[in-house]
């Protein structure tokens, strides 16, 4: 996250978390916005390559969520979301 959006949520008096990793916050997290990792923003393939796939939601991963958390997903999907099959 760049530091204005951070700088910016602080001084509008709203509490900043920043974690690695979704494992981290995964079990009180309410509301899940995913986007598409952008190839468009990389400036190399390789290192999109490296993380196109690191931000997939599947059963796994809803299974370790909070049971009424929500999920908000632009679609279409690019290698955001499973279907399970």
């Amino acid at each position: 996250m760049p530091d204005y959006v951070t700088s910016a949520a602080r001084r509008a008096g709203i509490p900043v978390r920043i974690c690695e990793s979704l494992e981290e916050v995964l079990a009180e997290t309410d509301v899940l916005y995913v986007t598409r990792v952008q190839k468009e923003r990389f400036e190399n393939i390789e290192d999109w390559e490296r993380v196109k796939s690191s931000y997939v939601v599947n059963h796994a991963l809803l299974a370790r969520a909070k049971k009424d958390m929500i999920v908000m997903h632009p679609l279409p999907r690019v290698n955001g979301a499973s279907s399970g099959h």
